[in-house]
């Protein structure tokens, strides 16, 4: 089982990388057609880059459970998948706080560590080589939460750091260049 389980979560990091990196140009190469605005960045923000790893890990999670469904499966993988955000987020304000900058070549590091450490994660949990704790199984709330925050926000965002479009100073949708 554990082999099984370590060639799911490969597949699926490949997967969310491919699909991510796909969707965060996929607005502009479909003339930012609106349906499409729910799932992909809208703008530069942290906040929308959200979507390049939740959208593809959901998709993939409901795709592996219909093969594979160990103990608590739902509540490991929204845990599994909350860490994709939280690690871009602390990783990428931490990093922009020391050199007060962003690279983009660490950006797209940031993108792919939080996708390898989310599958780990979820492989070591799956495994039992982390002990599950109780509280986990609040994780598919906060997943649900957030998703539907990422489509209420990408159209009607809050005036904060975390959704403002990273060139232009814009929230919500950025069409321009």
């Amino acid at each position: 089982m554990n082999k099984a389980i370590l060639g799911w979560e490969l597949a699926g990091t490949v997967w969310i990388l491919l699909l991510g990196s796909i969707l965060h140009s996929a607005l502009a190469k479909f003339d930012y057609w609106l349906p499409l605005t729910f799932v992909a960045p809208v703008n530069e923000s942290i906040w929308e880059h959200f979507k390049i790893v939740l959208w593809p890990a959901v998709l993939f999670g409901w795709l592996q459970s219909r093969f594979i469904q160990p103990k608590q499966w739902l509540a490991i993988k929204s845990c599994s998948i909350l860490i994709m955000p939280l690690t871009i987020s602390l990783m990428f304000y931490g990093y922009t706080w020391f050199t007060l900058e962003n690279y983009l070549i660490v950006d797209i590091s940031l993108f792919v560590v939080s996708v390898i450490l989310s599958q780990s994660i979820n492989y070591c949990l799956f495994t039992g080589l982390i002990k599950w704790h109780g509280f986990m199984k609040l994780a598919p709330y906060g997943l649900i939460i957030l998703l539907i925050l990422t489509l209420i926000f990408s159209h009607y965002p809050p005036h904060i750091g975390i959704f403002e479009h990273s060139n232009s100073g814009h929230y919500g949708p950025w069409y321009g260049n």
